[in-house]
């Protein structure tokens, strides 16, 4: 068996798939919660100001819910909101940067 046939296969029985990177300059769920933590708001407090549900914001942190996945729009709109919340324009530079 070939390694990449191994690799599929093992993918296949552990239900798993290989790792993605992420695309460079994106906000990974561990820089969104530092951020969230540096405005201070809690899960709920943010889900509110960003006008989604609480869980969105626990996907986002977690990495269940990529921010990349997230439409560009939303995404600019979301840079915004934490801007203006207080986040350092340093960590959200690159999040709204097409991919």
């Amino acid at each position: 068996m070939a390694a990449g046939s191994r690799r599929a296969a093992h993918a296949t029985l552990t239900g798993s798939s290989p790792a993605r990177r992420p695309r460079e300059g994106a906000v990974t769920g561990h820089l969104f919660k530092v951020i969230r933590e540096h405005v201070p708001r809690t899960q709920d407090e943010l889900a509110e100001a960003l006008g989604v549900d609480k869980t969105t914001v626990q996907g986002w942190e977690s990495g269940r819910r990529p921010l990349t996945s997230t439409q560009a729009g939303n995404l600019r709109a979301i840079s915004r909101t934490l801007l203006r919340l207080g986040a350092p324009r340093c960590a959200l530079d690159d999040a709204d940067a097409p991919g």
